[in-house]
């Protein structure tokens, strides 16, 4: 009798070590798990805050890239136009005086003549 009580009592301590190691294991691979999905997400997160910054810098960068060639090619249109306009400025400026030089002329020959 003494022998079966011993024998019950190591089946049961047996019993206790395995359920307490497989519990044990089992609570070690879910807190691994549970670390590496969270590094995952973690890896994740960055790599999407990396990419929506990255993305950000070349929609700023593209947005300058546009401006500034906008930019420049309205003041190339605007000097363009600026030029031709002093250019029918003076060529007006310079027929009148022709004008003016023309009719004193006429008037010279002409006070001349009488």
């Amino acid at each position: 009798i003494k022998i079966v009580i011993f024998i019950v009592i190591v089946v049961i301590v047996i019993v206790i070590a395995i359920a307490i190691a497989i519990v044990t294991v089992i609570v070690i691979v879910i807190f691994i798990i549970v670390i590496v999905i969270f590094i995952f997400i973690f890896i994740v997160i960055v790599i999407f805050i990396f990419v929506v910054i990255v993305i950000f810098i070349f929609i700023i960068i593209f947005i300058v890239i546009v401006i500034v060639r906008v930019f420049v090619v309205v003041v190339v249109v605007v000097a363009f136009l600026l030029l031709l306009l002093l250019v029918i400025i003076s060529v007006i400026i310079i027929q009148l005086l022709f004008v003016e030089l023309f009719l004193q002329l006429i008037v010279v020959v002409f006070s001349l003549i009488q």
